[in-house]
């Protein structure tokens, strides 16, 4: 998305591994994010990034879920 000044607008936005507790370099202590105020949290993050209407868009995940995630990404678009 330009900007006025026709220059790319770039969102990095990053988060722990949800499913993976204590897998990463860094571990993050955690409340429960199935609980009503991280939904909340989690809709609001999801809400936001539809907003910016990215062009593209960088996951992390298994090379099994790829195709997947292409497909719902060219129907987004």
């Amino acid at each position: 998305m330009p900007n006025k000044r026709n220059k790319p607008v770039l969102l990095l936005l990053g988060s722990f591994h949800m499913n993976s507790p204590n897998q990463d370099l860094f571990n993050v202590q955690a409340d429960d994010i199935l609980s009503p105020k991280r939904q909340m949290e989690i809709k609001e993050i999801v809400n936001l990034l539809k907003d910016f209407k990215p062009t593209k868009v960088a996951l992390e995940v298994s090379t099994d879920k790829q195709k997947e995630l292409n497909t719902k990404f060219r129907e987004y678009k």
